[in-house]
């Protein structure tokens, strides 16, 4: 293991409730670095919620990151060692079931950005509010599609999306060409939703459930 890993804490379930709709979790966590010095205090909420009649369920999160480290903090990124320019590892990391893998060199099953550019050299790396990616499932002839969501109130909103298909995987840098700086007791407060249906979704029936199923102050357009 390198160095500089640090840890990200459990401390405790602030709210922990279920429905038959849906499930809410809130969690307080604790990160420290390297040192085992405190750097964020962090209240993250987890809210799923199922639309039997969209045929999709959706997941809410939010990560409100407080600086406790006593000292002003600069969040930036780094180019990928991979040729990968702008990739931006910085923020929620999304790895995929291999069935959401690329099928040929480099082209996917089925991805588009909100803007209804598809594949990987018009999604990695472009600004849009939205991301979908379809996986064909191996043992029945069924699909799902997952909508990926940043919200506006996000940094660098649009986020710059980073893109593989032959990994597969899907992430949402918070840093664009710019670092996020974080000041003493500041919190970086970041949202972002996920929308899981069934069947593949077209880029006007993903666009209807983004609208239709997260929440309305957070629907991102194109």
């Amino acid at each position: 293991m390198r160095g500089n890993f640090g840890t990200q804490n459990h401390l405790d379930w602030t709210e922990v409730t279920s429905d038959e709709t849906g499930a809410v979790l809130h969690e307080s966590l604790e990160w420290k670095n390297e040192h085992s010095e405190p750097t964020f205090r962090e209240q993250r909420s987890i809210d799923a919620r199922v639309f039997p009649n969209a045929n999709c369920w959706r997941l809410h999160l939010r990560f409100q990151i407080q600086n406790v480290s006593g000292k002003t903090l600069r969040l930036g990124t780094f180019e990928s060692e991979e040729g990968l320019q702008g990739s931006h590892y910085t923020g929620l990391f999304f790895r995929l079931h291999r069935e959401f893998l690329g099928k040929g060199e480099w082209e996917p099953v089925g991805s588009f950005l909100a803007d209804g550019n598809r594949g990987l050299e018009k999604i990695h790396g472009k600004p849009a509010p939205w991301m979908a990616s379809v996986g064909s499932h191996d043992n029945s002839d069924s699909e799902t599609t997952l909508i990926c969501c940043d919200n506006p109130r996000n940094p660098h909103f649009p986020t710059h999306w980073f893109y593989r298909p032959d990994m597969p995987c899907i992430a949402l840098p918070f840093v664009g060409e710019s670092a996020v700086i974080l000041n003493p007791e500041e919190t970086l407060d970041l949202r972002y939703d996920f929308i899981i249906a069934n069947g593949i979704q077209d880029l006007e029936s993903a666009q209807k459930l983004v609208e239709n199923c997260i929440f309305p102050e957070q629907t991102p357009s194109a």
